[in-house]
């Protein structure tokens, strides 16, 4: 069975099948190495420099944390396919800023590699079995409340917004019952690099470092760059996080 992605171009509907790339050059880093590279790199930094808290004289506090979790992603949408979330990873550093005077409200940002996509089963009639797989480079930044519990507990809310932008992706799909793994094109497939959303997240903290946080953002940016109104899809993203700040 032969797959097709659905692409939009000149206002028309058009299926078009991915152009295959057998290059084995997979030595060379592509943008997604890169990112992983760049973030492996920020993190040995802060692990080193983050010793403490960092305060101002107006005695505002900066912290800096290492931040990993796992993705569980999927598209949504009145013509998003059908099709079940897909595991990913999330890595990366964040930090966070506390008011002097507010000492349980927060903002907290950060640069993390995010792996989304989706598994599809069906699109647009059309039967399919396909792992799709969108590498993200995001900046969440989002305020917080923490809701002190005692004996260094606390309850944490929070909500904000999400930007990133693809930096690869690819895509597996069952052909002639031989699985075939395809880069994806952004161009050729006419889909949107660029991603904004919000988000929304609520965990624990313990002894003011260790976090444990559930967080879901959804896109309101199409995957499919200006498709019709009736025909188009986004990213969401339902994510488990474990988060470790340095300082007090």
């Amino acid at each position: 069975m032969t797959i097709f992605f659905l692409t939009i171009q000149n206002n028309k509907f058009k299926k078009l099948r991915p152009t295959r790339t057998r290059d084995k050059k997979m030595l060379q880093l592509n943008y997604s190495n890169r990112a992983m590279v760049l973030i492996a790199a920020v993190l040995m930094a802060g692990s080193v420099m983050a010793q403490g808290t960092y305060t101002n004289l107006a005695g505002n506090e900066v912290r800096i944390g290492i931040q990993g979790g796992l993705n569980f992603s999927n598209f949504w949408g009145s013509d998003s396919p059908e099709s079940k979330a897909k595991p990913g990873i999330r890595l990366g550093v964040v930090t966070e800023y506390r008011d002097s005077k507010f000492r349980n409200v927060s903002l907290q940002t950060g640069l993390l590699f995010s792996q989304q996509g989706s598994e599809i089963e069906s699109f647009m009639g059309e039967i399919m079995h396909s792992k799709m797989t969108l590498n993200y480079l995001q900046v969440p930044i989002n305020a917080r409340y923490n809701f002190d519990l005692g004996a260094g507990v606390g309850f944490i809310v929070q909500a904000g917004l999400v930007s990133g932008i693809a930096l690869s992706g690819n895509q597996n799909f069952e052909e002639d019952g031989i699985w075939v793994r395809e880069k994806i094109n952004f161009k050729e497939r006419n889909m949107e690099r660029f991603d904004t959303g919000l988000g929304l997240g609520a965990g624990i903290q313990v002894m003011n470092r260790m976090q444990l946080c559930f967080e879901y953002d959804w896109s309101f940016m199409p995957l499919v760059k200006n498709a019709s109104r009736w025909v188009n899809f986004y990213n969401s993203n339902m994510m488990v996080t474990a988060t470790f700040m340095f300082g007090k």
